[in-house]
């Protein structure tokens, strides 16, 4: 039997290279102390070759509690060495199984004791474990899958390049996922988490702190949410989802359970109500997909830009095949690209002006043709309406200058008419469109258009390209509408913004129809003096302009021409006013006339039962007896010599006088002359041939390239009508 023995041992420790296996690797090197002697030299120690030993495996804590201790029956090989597995062996004693020693980083002892043949182990090493690279580190990196089947605590930062499998509880302070992670029991995250790839949780999810996933984000059960969120694409739910902070979705979010939210949310998409609700009882609240309840207020909506137009819609209303039947849409005056393209004629056609020579046929080409997009800027009723009331200034202008030429500064009172009434012409030009500009800007809003018939109707113009403002009185013939009808079935007035408008015709024919007040109260171009309770009729001379009736003035055939009634009035100072006047109210007005005819009837009925005693009248009762006009309908004086007679044009005796009345008459109204040149200057110095030749020629290019305006957008309505 052996009586001493020594080990030389090296101890590896790492991971087994086995997967699923816990263990230190142990290596030693076993000598038997006995010695052989061999001739010439004494060998006092060799190798333990061959032969079968035990030995026992015992790992002490810092404080030298036994944790663990194994047992292993060992064969050395030829050369003394054995290599085996701590963890392995046969559990004897200890706190602890193997698998289940906390390498917390404090320090632990590995001791080593040995039996022969005796079976009585002596202790042979006893030594410090330093470092554990397998159980404990500061830095886990995992480059492949991580599978954790129980509870995991991370005090710090995880960073994983794979994917992660959790099937357990997890508390996260700090989680950061390049990858997908997969979570099929409940995570519970104290501070901020950011996910650079996918995240997927098939179990409940409560996130107390900031979550942000760059890629999609599915839960596949519950989600409560109690901090901000920014996911960067799609968002899935599969069950409830409770939020009760800011979320942010930057692609699309799908929630298949309840969805709440207890503060803001920020979508940066399009949001889309899909229920499956296809029937339904329209009084019934639940079976409306949309309801929008707890608020002071309901729907708010608010588009980007300054001023919203016509083509900024609030709300678009579609049938099943999503077509448009309706809409909610702004109402402006005009677009900042119109009013520079419009700007730009007006002033900067001038410039070159000196150079025209109004006799060559090549002198005023037009401008080059626009783009389409900058003509749709123009294709709406306003700035058509606008281009076709500053062709009447620039018109009015030109003839203004023309006579203004030929009369030479010569003409005496009675020898310069022409003078005279180009220059009523522009002053009623200008106020006119001064009014068409003032009005427009000043009364914004929005108008709702719907396919049934309300407060307004579009009627198809008789002539398409004909420009009806606002507030001009128009006649309708067989449900046609225009200013040139000299006889009429009735006479209505264009809307300016009707709260509900019927017979929407498709956009294309748009160019086609106006809008048409039939009940409600609307503006209409009056002239001349106007008392509340007057009623409105049109001029009689085709300018769309109206005036005012007092009741007891009306003649007979006036009747059937009243167009409303006046609800505001006007002093009659200005050329012409806005009268908000009631339409579709008089029913009844022709009561009085009706009245009248009653008493003669009654009368012709009674001289008859004196002639003829047998003769059976048939008397109704009247409440008064009314004298019957002679006129058939009241016309209006035109109103260019109304203009004339309020200047007092009889009062001046040279041409200088004159000019000087126009340009006071036109100040007093408020006129800008600043927007149109050369119209001050001449104002100012009539007889200065070369400010006069100026003016014409500048208004010969203003008209020409007005005109082609108007043109470019007439084809532009046309084209549109093709398609």
């Amino acid at each position: 039997m052996k009586n001493l023995f020594n080990i030389f041992f090296v101890l590896l420790i790492a991971a087994a290279t086995q997967a699923q296996t816990d263990g230190l690797t142990y290596q030693a090197v076993i000598l038997d102390n006995d010695g052989l002697e061999l001739p010439g030299q004494d060998l006092s120690e060799t190798y333990l070759s061959n032969d079968d030993i035990r030995l026992k495996f015992s790992i002490y804590d810092f404080d030298g509690t036994l944790i663990y201790e194994e047992v292993q029956e060992l064969t050395t090989d030829a050369y003394g060495m054995i290599n085996t597995v701590i963890g392995q062996g046969d559990w004897t004693g200890g706190t602890t199984a193997f698998y289940e020693i906390d390498w917390d980083g404090m320090p632990k002892d590995l001791g080593v004791d040995v039996s022969y043949e005796d079976g009585i182990f002596e202790e042979l090493n006893r030594q410090a474990l330093y470092f554990v690279p397998y159980a404990y580190h500061r830095n886990i990196t995992a480059t492949g899958s991580l599978t954790v089947d129980g509870p995991s605590l991370l005090n710090d930062n995880l960073s994983v390049m794979g994917n992660v499998d959790v099937f357990g509880h997890t508390q996260l302070n700090s989680l950061t996922v390049f990858n997908e992670s997969d979570l099929q029991g409940n995570l519970t995250v104290g501070g901020e988490s950011q996910l650079e790839a996918s995240l997927t949780v098939e179990g409940s999810t409560l996130l107390n702190n900031n979550l942000t996933v760059t890629e999609d984000a599915n839960f596949l059960s519950n989600v409560d949410i109690s901090l901000n969120t920014t996911i960067g694409q799609n968002l899935n739910v599969g069950n409830s989802a409770e939020i009760f902070a800011d979320l942010n979705v930057g692609n699309n979010a799908i929630v298949e359970g309840d969805f709440s939210v207890s503060g803001t949310s920020f979508l940066q998409g399009a949001v889309r109500i899909s229920p499956d609700m296809p029937n339904g009882i329209q009084d019934s609240y639940q079976d409306y997909p949309l309801q929008i309840e707890g608020g002071a207020h309901g729907l708010a909506i608010k588009v980007n830009g300054g001023t919203p137009g016509r083509n900024t819609n609030f709300v678009t209303f579609f049938d099943g095949n999503e077509d448009p039947v309706g809409r909610i849409e702004g109402f402006f005056t005009q677009g900042e690209v119109a009013a520079h393209i419009i700007d730009d004629i007006i002033s900067g056609a001038g410039d070159d002006a000196e150079d025209i020579d109004p006799d060559d046929e090549d002198a005023n080409p037009p401008p080059a043709d626009l783009p389409a997009s900058l003509v749709q800027e123009l294709n709406n009723n306003y700035t058509f309406g606008q281009i076709d009331e500053l062709l009447d200034v620039s018109n009015a202008t030109f003839q203004f200058a023309t006579n203004v030429v030929g009369a030479s500064g010569l003409c005496v009172t009675g020898d310069c008419d022409d003078v005279v009434w180009s220059g009523v012409d522009l002053v009623v030009q200008l106020i006119q469109y001064s009014s068409y500009v003032t009005y427009n800007a000043i009364n914004l809003g929005v108008a709702y258009e719907s396919g049934g018939a309300d407060y307004a109707e579009w009627l198809e113009k008789e002539e398409p390209h004909e420009v009806l403002t606002f507030g001009e009185v128009v006649a309708v013939k067989g449900g046609k509408i225009s200013r040139n009808f000299k006889e009429a079935d009735r006479f209505m007035v264009i809307s300016k913004n009707p709260s509900v408008i019927g017979a929407m015709p498709d956009d294309y024919q748009k160019h086609k129809y106006e809008k048409v007040a039939f009940m409600g109260q609307v503006p209409v171009k009056t002239i001349g003096k106007v008392d509340l309770g007057d009623y409105i009729l049109p001029s009689g001379n085709q300018d769309g302009l109206a005036i005012a009736v007092k009741p007891e003035e009306m003649k007979a055939m006036d009747f059937k021409r009243i167009v409303g009634v006046a609800w505001s009035a006007s002093n009659g100072e200005d050329l012409y006013s806005y009268i908000n006047t009631a339409v579709g109210l008089n029913n009844n007005d022709l009561a009085p006339v009706v009245e009248e005819m009653q008493m003669v009837m009654n009368k012709i009925q009674l001289s008859l039962a004196k002639i003829d005693p047998e003769f059976e009248t048939h008397i109704f009762e009247t409440n008064k007896i009314l004298n019957i006009s002679t006129s058939s309908y009241t016309v209006a004086q035109p109103i260019d010599k109304m203009v004339a007679d309020d200047m007092n044009l009889e009062h001046v005796q040279n041409l200088e006088d004159y000019i000087l009345l126009v340009k006071n008459y036109a100040e007093e109204r408020n006129i800008d002359f600043g927007q149109f040149p050369y119209i001050k200057e001449v104002l100012d110095d009539p007889l200065n041939e070369q400010k006069v030749q100026k003016m014409k020629e500048h208004y010969i290019k203003v008209s020409t390239q007005l005109n082609d305006l108007k043109m470019q957008v007439i084809a532009h309505r046309n084209a549109l009508n093709l398609h």
